[in-house]
């Protein structure tokens, strides 16, 4: 059925409607007998929903379908049947299916250079179209916006990615760079235009945008990380000059210098009262187990940042969630908006006739921050659950003690949870409700860490067994404080024990031992258990 026939078939009803109404419509019954018809409505939803699904892939259809019905609504034929609340809501399917094909087309450079700015407008909104003919002013550009934008797009590739997840990182591609125009600024000493904060304010335009379209909340927030994050790793660098090393703002690449990126993202910082400074304090500390030792043109910084309380505050931020905020698929698919992004830029960078930069060392850090992001959330999920733990201790216990504490746990350098967690003995003597909560947390956590867990230590079994794992706990709890002279040797010296201490068990290789030891019990207690039955 096309618009015009439903469109028929509706003005038919209306005027079958009216008779009814009137007690014009008379009717024969099955005897030949007369009688006064009773209007009855069609239920048109279905044929509508059919007959704009059908026309999914059609923009200009779509559309003639809308003007057909609101001059239908307009004309009486169609106001019984289709609302103005319905109306409204086609026209905002409209609008979105119309963006969205054309931002999945494969041409999609070509196929809007080619178009007139209001065309563009009509497709993508004022805010995208405004962009068209933007002189960027820097020298990391080739583009203007709207043309570097459109080659951002277009290079990320549908290999890989799910038709739900192309969709929404090329959306994210096209409102990545939206808002540049609102916060542009020239400086006059460099000759060049900077665009401070842009990536937040991209995220709050295409969020009111997004929402306009009807997409999900989570959908927008999913899209939201992407352009507010797209410069995360701007000052990542595969190979740095001397000078960089200890350069405050410009990172090498590791697991631990990536895993500090995602932590600041983890948790809003500077709204726990952490200046900027001070947040990129935390984030190394935390990442990488120790204090940085920054510079600046040749001087140490000097940051003071309690760590404690730093421990405190991630506790209480992560006491209704277990699970890190953005996933590993998260960020490699950011890492794609990232890689397109630089793609979209310069082929050199030049400044005052030097070198500084090319599109090729801009991927290679791309690769090679994607190649390490497996293990830098790794580290994010145990420094995060470390870091809760020790908050606890700084809620729970006294200071002085948690003093003790955290240092011997520092120099201990364990990432295991269950070797953190084994300095939880040393408070057995002066809170044992303490420790029986923090045994709990390691009951809750534990089967999360391993992948091959017998069936009586998973806490989802029904045949779980806490006082075979209790067991193991206790006696392993026993064997992994680390002795107070190795502590104080390696204070003294700024070493940890497991550099100290060659030949030892790191933290893995326990791991597999509790495993091992938990199956040996389990198997002496079902022998056990056999013979008793004989």
């Amino acid at each position: 059925m096309d618009i015009e026939m439903l469109l028929k078939k509706l003005q038919d009803e209306v005027e079958y409607k009216a008779k009814c109404d009137t007690g014009e419509m008379i009717g024969i019954d099955d005897w030949g007998e007369e009688y006064v018809a009773e209007y009855y409505p069609t239920k048109w939803q279905s044929e509508i929903e059919e007959l704009i699904a059908q026309s999914s892939n059609d923009p200009e259809k779509l559309q003639a379908i809308l003007e057909q019905f609101t001059q239908g609504i307009e004309s009486g034929s169609a106001q019984e049947f289709v609302s103005a609340q319905f109306v409204s809501e086609l026209s905002r399917n409209i609008r979105r299916i119309t963006l969205e094909n054309a931002v999945m087309r494969d041409d999609i450079v070509e196929y809007v250079s080619n178009l007139p700015k209001k065309e563009i407008q009509r497709i993508f909104g004022k805010e995208i179209a405004q962009m068209k003919g933007f002189d960027q002013k820097n020298v990391h550009h080739c583009y203007d916006l709207l043309g570097h934008t459109l080659h951002t797009v277009e290079g990320i590739s549908r290999e890989g990615l799910s038709d739900d997840d192309f969709k929404k990182l090329r959306i994210a591609a096209l409102f990545h760079d939206v808002g540049k125009p609102d916060v542009a600024q020239f400086n006059e000493k460099t000759g060049q235009q900077v665009f401070y904060g842009h990536a937040g304010r991209s995220m709050e335009i295409a969020g009111d945008i997004l929402q306009e379209l009807g997409y999900s909340q989570a959908d927008i927030e999913e899209m939201q990380f992407y352009i507010g994050h797209h410069d995360d790793f701007i000052s990542y660098k595969s190979q740095l000059a001397p000078w960089m090393k200890q350069h405050e703002f410009i990172r090498g690449i590791t697991p631990e210098t990536v895993a500090e990126k995602m932590l600041e993202n983890e948790y809003d910082f500077e709204s726990m009262g952490y200046s900027k400074d001070q947040i990129r304090y935390i984030c190394y500390a935390l990442a990488h187990n120790r204090s940085p030792e920054f510079q600046m043109q040749g001087k140490p910084v000097q940051i003071d940042v309690d760590m404690n309380e730093v421990h405190r505050k991630i506790q209480m931020a992560s006491r209704y969630k277990d699970m890190p905020k953005h996933s590993l698929a998260q960020y490699e698919k950011l890492l794609m908006l990232c890689r397109a992004d630089a793609n979209a830029q310069a082929e050199v960078v030049m400044q005052n006739g030097k070198k500084v930069g090319s599109r090729a060392e801009k991927i290679e850090n791309m690769n090679n921050i994607d190649s390490s992001s497996e293990r830098a959330i790794e580290i994010l999920e145990s420094t995060l659950m470390s870091s809760r733990i020790l908050g606890q201790v700084v809620e729970q216990s006294q200071e002085e003690t948690f003093q003790e504490f955290y240092e011997d746990m520092y120099y201990e350098g364990y990432r295991s949870p269950i070797s953190d967690l084994s300095f939880y003995k040393r408070f057995d003597d002066k809170s044992p409700e303490f420790i029986a909560e923090i045994r709990a947390k390691i009951l809750q956590y534990a089967p999360k860490q391993y992948e091959n867990i017998p069936e009586e230590y998973d806490l989802s079994s029904t045949n779980y067994d806490e006082e075979i794992f209790g067991e193991i706990f206790d006696r392993h709890l026993a064997e992994a404080v680390v002795d107070l002279d190795d502590i104080s040797s390696a204070k003294t010296q700024r070493k940890t024990p497991l550099e100290q201490r060659e030949g030892k068990l790191n933290a893995l290789e326990k791991e597999a031992r509790i495993m091992t030891e938990i199956e040996k019990l389990i198997a002496q207690r079902e022998g056990e258990h056999s013979i008793g039955n004989e």
